[in-house]
């Protein structure tokens, strides 16, 4: 169980679930619970009741990492902003990234699958100040396929000359924040991607804020954990997601599936944190 230990998780041996404690503003844990829910990190009484039955109604582990909410910063206005890219395939152009649907496969970029390396870019005019990128990828509804795995996202003044803002190798993450070290006026922003998951590139959508401090709103979110040999994906855990949506007021929520080999640090620390995480049984366990 050396995932969780690095998370600095600890466990709860007790069959009663106390009455959570709401936290001195900034403070947060992680708990892992076994087949029932304590909270120490503020959530309201609905996410206790709707999880605790996720959990009960399953043989799993529950990971729980959500964060105090906080106030929220709009993105940036995409007036004025024309989208283009290396290539796209039939029915995803480039324009499908910034069209305000942040969740759908169907509504987005995808570059032509002949490719072996692909850019998608944005023109602000007149420019503007960035300081940070939401970005969600593939076109899995909880799966990360058909994404970008190594890329970099570079800025220009003219369109011809560019600089790395940031680079990043072996993404497994399908919703991310990257916050650069400074705000800068940008005339021309381009993601280029050199290596993917899958057979093309899906850019689902991207939006930009102003200040690397803002505050990105995002839903809550869960990783539903395949504990399994069979890395392949879906594969078990995935039943977790259908039944956390079952749960009133949670029928939207959003998930992404990992097998274990990737549920270390380096994965639910990036922004958007998950709300929390189910792992599935593991049969030779059993």
């Amino acid at each position: 169980m050396e995932p969780f230990n690095t998370l600095g998780c600890r466990s709860i041996k007790s069959r009663r679930v106390r009455r959570p404690r709401r936290p001195a503003p900034g403070k947060e844990s992680l708990v892992v619970l076994d087949k029932r829910v304590a909270f120490r990190n503020g959530m309201n009484k609905r996410v206790l009741i709707g999880f605790r039955r996720v959990c009960e109604l399953g043989l799993c582990t529950t990971l729980l990492l959500a964060t105090p909410s906080a106030a929220r910063a709009r993105a940036v206005s995409l007036r004025g902003v024309t989208a283009a890219a290396s290539s796209s395939a039939s029915g995803f152009g480039a324009s499908g990234a910034i069209d305000t649907d942040r969740f759908s496969p169907v509504q987005a970029w995808q570059g032509a699958a002949a490719g072996s390396n692909w850019w998608w870019q944005v023109r602000f005019d007149p420019p503007r100040e960035i300081g940070a990128i939401l970005q969600i990828t593939g076109d899995h509804p909880f799966v990360l396929r058909n994404a970008p795995r190594d890329y970099a996202w570079q800025w220009s003044d003219d369109g011809e000359r560019w600089t790395n803002l940031l680079t990043v190798t072996g993404e497994q993450r399908t919703f991310r924040v990257h916050r650069f070290a400074t705000a800068r006026r940008i005339a021309c922003l381009r993601l280029q991607i050199t290596g993917i998951h899958g057979r093309l590139p899906t850019l689902r959508e991207v939006e930009f804020y102003s200040s690397p401090a803002d505050q990105i709103s995002f839903p809550d979110w869960i990783v539903a954990v395949n504990t399994t040999d069979k890395p392949d994906l879906p594969g078990e855990g995935r039943q977790f997601i259908p039944l956390a949506r079952s749960c009133p007021g949670w029928e939207r929520l959003q998930a992404q599936q990992i097998w274990v080999d990737s549920l270390d640090k380096s994965f639910v620390e990036p922004e958007p944190k998950p709300l929390c995480a189910f792992l599935s049984g593991n049969f030779k366990d059993w």
